[in-house]
């Protein structure tokens, strides 16, 4: 009887640690934290990228952007079928075809916009808050990297107006890096500019 009890307290603690570490796992898959130290050197790779061949320097918005759900024209109307009533439902075929899971990496965690300090690399304002035109303000999502953290995508915008000649535009862009050694390197960027 000692021994019967014996081998069922082994398998009731087998259990629970195993249920535990299934529990622990799936919390950590599903769990966003706020923006890494890898982040940051994606994007201090990318922001000189964006103001290349500009004398201006860049801040980047004090909150990174979130996604939103499209915001759908009656005129032509769209189907209902091909409309995205879920965020969660978009896909990002061009990120996936770059790096596979940093697609759903990118997507879950720029559900929600997040603070982003400023480092001693680029300043950081609230939005609204710079004056002048001697800078391109840049909004950025968050960094959907692959499970190796070799590849990375990132989303920005940037504000490329210039008050002296009163030009107004807005450049929206995607970023594709790739880590080689212990840098950062933009492979390419694809935007439009407005």
């Amino acid at each position: 009887m000692p021994r019967e009890n014996h081998r069922i307290s082994i398998t009731l603690a087998v259990t629970v640690l195993g249920a535990s570490l299934v529990a622990y796992l799936w919390y950590s898959a599903v769990q966003v934290n706020d923006p890494t130290p890898q982040e940051y050197a994606v994007y201090r790779a990318l922001l000189p990228h964006i103001a290349e061949g500009s004398k201006k320097r860049i801040v980047a918005q004090k909150r990174t952007s979130a996604l939103s759900l499209p915001a759908y024209d009656s005129t032509p109307p769209t189907p209902v079928e091909l409309r995205i009533t879920n965020v969660e439902d978009a896909s990002f075929p061009d990120f996936e075809d770059y790096c596979g899971r940093c697609a759903k990496d990118f997507l879950k965690k720029n559900l929600k916009a997040w603070p982003l300090p400023p480092t001693l690399d680029y300043s950081s304002v609230p939005r609204g808050g710079l004056r002048g035109d001697d800078s391109i303000l840049v909004t950025l999502s968050r960094v959907g990297f692959n499970a190796w953290h070799t590849r990375a995508v990132v989303m920005f915008s940037a504000d490329c107006s210039d008050a002296a000649s009163s030009t107004m535009c807005l450049e929206l862009g995607q970023a594709y890096l790739k880590r080689k050694d212990d840098a950062w390197i933009v492979e390419r960027v694809s935007g439009n500019v407005f």
